[in-house]
């Protein structure tokens, strides 16, 4: 319990004056009558620095590893974001790639400050601008957790959002329907035609059901639409696939009607 409060409460002090879109979870243990100093948050963070454990990856006594999740307001990961640390002194700029689990891992020299950035789909989002890395004996193993708030991001994001008509699953499955074919035809002719255009796969369900098996439901709807147009030769790297789950309906759940409404696939474009 110890060591899993300072950890958090080293994250807490690094992001404090942080933007606002930025937020730090589960920070209820801490009263709020305590008043966190630079100095006092400082040696926090190195306490928390040596104590954590390192990974089985291989770290030399000089690294630090830095383990990233991102996730959005409803806690649902954020794949394909490029998350970037750039070496003030030497120049030299660490990227990872976030995975559909919204986490990725760069391994950065210690006893340097670093500036930073994270990017979605090539569009920045606010995020702290500079890392502090201290030189410690041996090597560091922390986590960088963050959550985007900031509705507006999104909204400027995604240029335009249609619904994929005549796209149909298998009840409880990601297997298209042979029903789905004109509507995927009429994607793939659009994609084709604009060889610019970059989209994003939105899948989305009703609330039946478990939260967690309907988010992992509509990923993998989602991604079924993007197999399909890879397949039939669209570029992999034009197309991305993502989940919503029950997360944003556009229909009254409580009606069948409404229900049929909010399971639906999105096409989000980012750009064309």
């Amino acid at each position: 319990m110890y060591k899993n409060n300072l950890r958090l409460l080293a994250l807490i002090c690094h992001f404090e004056q942080s933007e606002k879109s930025i937020f730090i979870k589960n920070r209820s243990w801490i009263s709020p009558n305590v008043e966190m100093t630079g100095f006092f948050c400082s040696i926090v963070l190195l306490l928390v620095l040596f104590r954590l454990p390192v990974n089985a990856q291989s770290l030399t006594p000089d690294d630090a590893q830095i383990n990233i999740t991102l996730v959005d307001k409803n806690n649902i990961p954020e794949q394909m974001a490029k998350m970037e640390l750039e070496n003030q002194a030497t120049g030299k700029i660490y990227t990872c790639i976030t995975d559909t689990a919204g986490k990725c891992n760069v391994i950065i020299p210690q006893g340097a400050k670093y500036n930073t950035g994270g990017y979605i789909y090539g569009k920045p989002f606010d995020f702290p601008k500079s890392l502090d890395i201290p030189d410690v004996d041996g090597p560091i193993n922390f986590d960088y957790n963050l959550k985007i708030i900031n509705e507006n991001f999104y909204k400027e994001l995604f240029k335009n959002t249609y619904t994929l008509e005549k796209v149909f699953f298998e009840t409880n499955s990601a297997k298209l329907k042979k029903e789905s074919l004109g509507g995927l035809g009429e994607l793939y002719v659009a994609l084709k035609g604009n060889p610019k255009m970059e989209i994003e796969i939105a899948g989305h369900t009703d609330n039946v059901g478990d939260d967690s098996y309907n988010l992992k439901l509509s990923h993998q709807r989602a991604s079924s639409v993007i197999s399909y147009l890879v397949e039939h030769g669209i570029e992999k790297e034009r197309l991305a696939a993502k989940g919503y789950g029950e997360t944003q309906p556009i229909a009254d759940n409580d009606t069948p009607e409404g229900r049929a409404k909010n399971r639906r696939t999105e096409v989000r474009i980012i750009r064309q």
